[in-house]
C-alpha cells in the first residue's frame, strides 16, 4: 500500500497483538501506528481529505479514518467482508465489488453522492 506522496508506505501489521495500519515515513525513517477503530488490513489515502480509507476481513464496508481528529466514520457499507481487498479509490470515488444473490457486480460510489451505482456484472458466481 503506497501513500499518495509515493515516498511513504502504508502497511498492515499485528506486531502489537491486533491488526493496525502502520505508516512508514521514508524521509525520517520512522514507523508509526495508526490506531484505526476496529482495525483494518488495507488502507489507501483518501484522495480528497486528510485521512485513510480502511477495510478488513473483520467487518463489512469501508471506513474513513481522519488523521487529524482520530475519528472513524463509515463511508461505504456495501462491501462484503470477504471482498475487503476488492476495491480502489480514485479522485471521484470508490470502485468496489458488490455481491448480489446471483453474481458479483462492479459498482462505483462517488464521494459527492449518497448512493452507489452498479456498473455491470463481473460474471463471477463465486469468488
Amino acid at each position: 500500500m503506497v501513500a499518495r506522496r509515493h515516498t511513504d508506505c502504508l502497511f498492515a501489521s499485528d506486531r502489537t497483538g491486533s491488526w493496525q495500519i502502520w505508516h512508514y515515513e521514508q524521509a525520517s525513517g520512522q514507523e508509526k501506528s495508526t490506531p484505526v477503530e476496529g482495525g483494518g488490513l488495507l488502507a489507501l489515502e483518501h484522495p480528497r481529505a486528510t485521512g485513510l480509507l480502511v477495510a478488513g476481513p473483520d467487518r463489512d464496508g469501508i471506513r474513513f479514518f481522519d488523521l487529524t481528529t482520530g475519528a472513524t466514520t463509515d463511508v461505504l457499507d456495501d462491501l462484503h467482508e470477504i471482498d475487503w481487498s476488492a476495491w480502489d479509490a480514485t479522485d471521484a470515488g470508490i470502485y468496489f465489488v458488490r455481491r448480489g444473490s446471483a453474481n458479483a457486480l462492479l459498482a462505483f460510489r462517488p464521494f459527492d453522492a449518497p448512493e452507489s451505482l452498479d456498473l455491470g456484472p463481473l460474471g463471477l458466481r463465486s469468488m
